[in-house]
């Protein structure tokens, strides 16, 4: 997870520039939900292809629709976290557990169910690795109102939480370098 934290943080950010937290998460949401369409798009072309069997076609009609679930959820979360990077309030406070947790669920169902299937050309590494992107999405997403931190510290915090959805920052021991803000919740 570290790993891919950092090739998602570093595309956008150079390394070990200090952002507040929520560019971090609002730059993995944007990420995550510009890769859906292109996993739709490769459904709909084997969806054309007729040698594929009925029940692998039924899966892959039902992951598109996992994922027109998740890119309507990552674009509501983007678009939330977008408002907050321009100092807009958000009507209820920012809670985006829910958001990213949805997301999750209909990546993750649609892995699953690919998995089912017996040689699936599109069960492979890639779509671990979206579901992957997505959770490292929604940890980061979880780092909201923490002030500066640089994007390797981020992700080591992305490393060691893992997939536990619990704990804070600090309890994972990562600490933010002096001089660069401090952790606020």
């Amino acid at each position: 997870m570290y790993k891919l934290c950092t090739r998602m943080l570093v595309q956008r950010t150079p390394a070990r520039s200090f952002h507040e937290a929520s560019e971090y998460a609002s730059i993995a949401a944007e990420e995550v939900w510009l890769l859906y369409p292109f996993v739709m798009y490769y459904m709909r072309s084997a969806l054309v292809n007729s040698s594929i069997p009925g029940e692998a076609k039924a899966a892959y009609e039902l992951c598109i629709h996992d994922y027109q679930e998740a890119d309507a959820t990552m674009d509501r979360t983007r678009r939330k976290l977008d408002r907050v990077l321009k100092g807009l309030s958000e009507r209820c406070g920012l809670d985006l557990n829910n958001e990213y947790r949805a997301a999750l669920r209909s990546v993750g169902a649609c892995r699953d169910r690919l998995a089912k299937l017996s040689n699936s050309p599109l069960l492979d590494d890639n779509n671990e690795d979206i579901y992957n992107r997505t959770m490292v999405a929604y940890m980061l997403g979880k780092l909201i109102g923490i002030k500066q931190w640089c994007s390797d510290c981020i992700c080591r915090y992305v490393k060691r939480q893992g997939t536990d959805f619990g704990g804070s920052p600090i309890s994972f021991g990562i600490a933010i370098p002096p001089g660069y803000g401090s952790a606020q919740p």
